[in-house]
């Protein structure tokens, strides 16, 4: 099932959120919107229905301004609150079972015992409250099913052990051994379900329909083998085995009894979705999903084991429903809410005609209602920004450029409420970690209110950015500072040359790789950009291998193959840092740091403020007041930001 003309699709949905309301001219904008409405933390943040369809899990914002967990029974619309604490914010949440939902306390505002913070379980009645946390920070790694990286285990937790109140533990002992043991939620009891000894070489799994290991991906000497553990082959249990960065490479994606889902280049550029057939031991010849530009690298939906569809990313997301029911439900919805994406969901095992929708736009924030499919009634269980206008918000939409060696590079625009090409000041905003595909087809808070001030934004997605296709990744290897900080001038260069961006007024500005992005920009390309707004933006590359960032972007496999080795290209590391070359900085800089930042910590914007403050005496540095997770805090945001438009207004003027 291929997607020849897949391209077009969100650019189909920008057009159809006109019908939301006519574009307001620009000198006809309406009221200044206040940044609260941008900035101030969401009021609504998840639902999941539980595994019988009769109750939905909801988290939002309580009266106190910390997050709460409740369960809503959905034929009589009674909550019943589950977690509400005036010092802990509710973090993750799924279900175990019918009556049974895990979560996690973290805090988010400020500091506090939270409870204590970690791991816990409860009945949807509220008895039988247990902590985890203990044994899940004991076993340093929790297989969060909500996370498609630990170890595939997405929705698995209840579909082969429905009525179980078992969840996963992964435990670590170094990079290359680990185990997986089964912890109930209930006696706290732990049990074994993948030995470390069978996990020393192995990098990922697949269950069964029954939540049984099925397969097994083993990684040695840069070799990957896929192992059935099924036993229906007998002792021949080798599937596959190719050189990891070879064409034949393949990533396991999902188990069946006649099946395994890979994503798979097969000579191309991109990854798409195949269909490996167990008995044959052979590929089909064509894929089953692809989108040309774009990898196709998503996730599977399932239900007690069995695929219903695959939902993934290109210019907006995307689901091929596999499942005819759920297919003739997304239609249904889809024609219901035509201008926003929809995402359906239903209990695995539904006794109910509830359907969970997940709508959203470039132009509408998260809004979660329940759909009776008999009585065809809505039911809005709440919005994620309540006080969003989507009539007043601007549209974006992907487009490309070529850089200077000939190299298309994607790019997010949006304009202005009312703007075609008019030359206006814009911002270049980079993104945070150009190695995962974090950026898509949304309402983004900061977006938005930079466009409802009336700037242009547009966000390049350069070399070695992912979702792209192996060339435009591999392009980016080791290439910070170099033809990655190329692109960013190029996007900027052809901003000017489509009449969007007023050339003597763009700013770069971005966090963490963004906000280094931001300060090589304005080093290199002073002609190009009048000043830059970095806040937790690295400066010195080398001391950013003494740090873990948990995302995958670890200091030993990350930093070194992507960015660099610090022995063998400490000159190069040097001569791109910003910190190194602070004597090159006559623009305007706003530094913004957190005080007990971890990843970027608050030294290294310290030291870069000392270094420029002489020849650039018109930069500023900002220090977040930080009591929890700096971006997480509504007054530090609302409050830099209030600092940022003004920077702003001062460097490249007010639209």
């Amino acid at each position: 099932m291929n997607f020849p003309a897949f391209k077009r699709y969100a650019h189909v949905l920008s057009a159809l959120c006109l019908c939301l309301g006519a574009p307001a001219h620009a000198q006809d904008r309406g009221p200044t919107i206040a940044s609260e409405v941008f900035l101030s933390n969401a009021a609504f943040t998840g639902a999941a229905m539980s595994p019988d369809g009769r109750h939905v899990a909801i988290r939002k914002a309580a009266q106190h301004g910390r997050s709460m967990l409740a369960v809503v029974d959905v034929a009589t619309l009674k909550a019943q609150v589950l977690a509400n604490y005036a010092n802990a914010d509710v973090g993750f949440f799924f279900w175990l079972n019918d009556k049974r939902i895990a979560f996690s306390l973290v805090n988010e505002l400020i500091k506090g015992d939270a409870n204590p913070p970690g791991v816990y379980a409860i009945d949807i009645d509220r008895s039988n409250l247990v902590p985890l946390s203990d044994i899940v920070e004991k076993h340093r790694s929790f297989a969060d099913p909500d996370n498609l990286d630990a170890g595939k285990l997405d929705g698995m937790l209840a579909d082969g052990q429905a009525n179980s109140d078992e969840l996963f533990i992964t435990i670590v002992f170094d990079e290359d051994t680990k185990s997986i043991k089964r912890l109930n939620s209930r006696t706290r009891k732990l049990r074994p379900f993948l030995d470390a000894r069978e996990m020393s070489n192995v990098k990922h799994w697949l269950l069964d329909e029954d939540g049984r290991i099925a397969l097994t991906a083993e990684t040695v000497n840069g070799n990957t083998s896929f192992f059935d553990h099924t036993r229906r082959f007998g002792s021949n249990n080798l599937i596959a085995s190719f050189g990891t960065d070879s064409d034949e490479r393949m990533s396991a994606q999902h188990y069946s009894k006649q099946f395994l889902y890979v994503l798979a280049r097969k000579g191309s550029d991109y990854d798409e979705l195949y269909r490996y057939d167990l008995e044959k031991r052979v590929l089909d010849a064509n894929a089953l999903i692809g989108a040309p530009g774009f990898d196709v690298d998503g996730s599977f939906i399932t239900a007690q084991g069995k695929a219903l569809g695959y939902r993934f990313q290109a210019d907006a997301e995307a689901v091929v429903w596999f499942d005819p029911t759920m297919k003739s439900i997304q239609q249904e919805v889809d024609a219901l809410f035509p201008a926003t994406v929809n995402r359906i969901s239903r209990g695995m095992r539904s006794e109910t005609p509830f359907v969970l929708i997940d709508s959203y736009s470039d132009r509408q924030p998260h809004t979660f209602v329940l759909f009776d499919r008999d009585s065809k009634k809505l039911i809005k269980l709440g919005d994620m920004m309540p006080g969003v206008d989507a009539k007043r918000m601007a549209g974006m939409e992907m487009k490309s450029y070529p850089a200077r060696d000939g190299l298309k590079v994607p790019v997010y625009l949006t304009m202005p409420v009312g703007e075609k090409k008019a030359k206006l000041p814009t911002i270049v905003l980079v993104n945070s970690r150009p190695w995962s595909r974090a950026l898509n087809w949304q309402w983004d808070p900061i977006v938005q209110l930079l466009a409802a001030r009336g700037y242009a934004v547009i966000q390049p997605q350069t070399r070695g950015s992912d979702g792209f296709g192996l060339k435009h990744y591999k392009a980016g290897l080791k290439q910070w500072g170099l033809a990655m900080q190329d692109d960013l001038a190029d996007a900027a260069k052809w901003a000017i040359a489509q009449g969007i961006a007023d050339p003597k007024r763009i700013c770069i500005a971005g966090t963490y790789y963004g906000g280094y992005a931001a300060l090589m920009g304005v080093i290199n390309n002073p002609d190009l950009f009048q000043c830059a707004i970095s806040w937790a933006g690295i400066t010195d590359i080398e001391k950013m291998f003494d740090i873990d960032w948990k995302d995958g972007a670890s200091s030993s496999k990350y930093m070194r193959g992507v960015v660099g080795d610090p022995a063998k290209d400490k000159v190069q590391l040097r001569a791109t840092s910003p910190l190194s070359q602070a004597a090159r900085l006559t623009r305007p800089v706003l530094l913004a740091y957190g005080e007990n930042d971890v990843q970027v910590p608050k030294e290294q914007g310290v030291a870069m403020y000392k270094a420029i403050k002489e020849k650039s005496p018109a930069s500023e540095f900002y220090l977040f007041d930080q009591k929890g997770q700096e971006w997480s805090t509504q007054q530090n945001r609302i409050e830099f930001w209030a600092k940022a438009q003004q920077f702003l207004e001062r460097e490249i003027g007010k639209p």
